[in-house]
């Protein structure tokens, strides 16, 4: 099977166009509408003179417009490059040259950065500059992101391999940012336990097949509706929000810039999220002291849609899981352990009443 995330997804988006793909803040962008932007956005890279493997950097918050500028690189097997939007000036030109990247996607907020950077970044051909309510003006040579996507007409679909590479910088905890490469194929197969594993599905064997398990988990009501906490820069949101993809789900995002546990709360209630991605206590606490602010205050969240909370990255405590599961009562707990080669290594899943609950150890 040609397990190329372009053409997976733009076989579901064939068959379930008027479904939401991403949801950010009060914005929504169905599976047809994401596609063609994402189409859209290709043709302005390869005109631009990006061929495939040509490296193009995404220096953005999380927002639709990550999502749809990383599948429209893949469109013309290109390979996104994930950048820590918390860089400096020399941090990304050295995860930008490293990966020999020729275009970047970027925030206009990050626009003194990028100028700051660029002197010393000869190899990139195209400034990408996203608005994204900052209004700010375009860096002088840089291209406005919906101006392009505007002025050029859909990339038509063309054949792909699965054995086309993405690449994932990790956080450079031993030195500078380096970058891991994935073949779709490979990576496909990495996030099978997370998505048809874990709800009994065989692994397909077809693009068809594919298609066809996400058309039926969506107008069966089972796709995920994944409301991914973490920045998208960082693989455990990247990871998650490719598994909920392919199952023909929609990936949530906050609206704001900073993590907000009450508008994270909110937007479960609202969008009916059934999956809630997190990274341990860093995430969990927060969300809990809001949960129980809201009791004290007689406005208690309903949780009640959530049947799964996805903790990877850090650990979840016992008091927090315990904590979530009292509000959450449908909702089971998944612990698992990976890292950006690879993964999962170790899952640890609590159930719904599960007694007594403990903080997951992996031996």
């Amino acid at each position: 099977m040609e397990k190329q995330f372009a053409t997976i997804w733009e076989s579901i988006a064939d068959s379930i166009g008027d479904s939401p793909a991403v949801t950010q803040g009060t914005v929504t962008r169905t599976w047809s509408e994401y596609e063609q932007r994402a189409s859209r956005l290709a043709s302005a890279l390869v005109d631009a003179g990006l061929q495939p493997q040509s490296k193009v950097g995404l220096y953005l918050y999380n927002s639709n417009e990550y999502l749809e500028a990383q599948f429209a690189t893949f469109k013309f097997r290109g390979v996104p490059v994930n950048v820590n939007y918390r860089y400096k000036a020399p941090e990304i030109v050295h995860v930008l040259s490293d990966s020999g990247a020729t275009a970047l996607v970027y925030h206009g907020a990050f626009s003194e950065v990028v100028e700051q950077a660029r002197a010393s970044l000869p190899n990139i051909k195209l400034f990408l500059q996203v608005n994204g309510g900052d209004n700010l003006p375009l860096l002088p040579g840089a291209v406005d992101y919906d101006a392009a996507m505007a002025s050029h007409q859909p990339m038509a679909p063309i054949q792909r391999s699965g054995a086309d590479s993405l690449l994932l910088y990790t956080g450079g905890t031993t030195g500078l940012p380096k970058g891991v490469v994935w073949s779709h194929s490979g990576l496909f197969g990495a996030l099978a336990f997370t998505g048809y594993a874990s709800l009994g599905l065989s692994l397909p064997e077809t693009i068809d097949d594919v298609s066809r398990i996400a058309s039926e988990l969506n107008s069966s009501g089972k796709s995920p509706v994944n409301m991914t906490a973490p920045p998208l820069m960082h693989g455990t949101a990247m990871f998650l929000a490719f598994s909920t993809f392919v199952l023909g789900g929609t990936v949530v995002l906050l609206g704001g810039r900073k993590f907000s546990a009450a508008e994270l709360l909110r937007l479960v209630e609202r969008e009916r999220v059934n999956q809630l991605s997190i990274v341990g206590d860093a995430f969990a606490r927060p969300i809990v002291e809001e949960l129980e602010r809201g009791e004290a205050d007689g406005k208690a969240y309903d949780l009640s849609s959530l049947g799964r909370i996805v903790s990877t990255g850090a650990t979840l405590s016992a008091e927090m899981k315990r904590a979530l599961m009292k509000r959450a009562t449908h909702a089971a707990i998944l612990d698992m352990v990976g890292a950006s080669e690879g993964g999962p290594f170790a899952v640890a899943m609590t159930m719904p009443g599960q007694d007594p609950v403990a903080t997951a150890a992996f031996m």
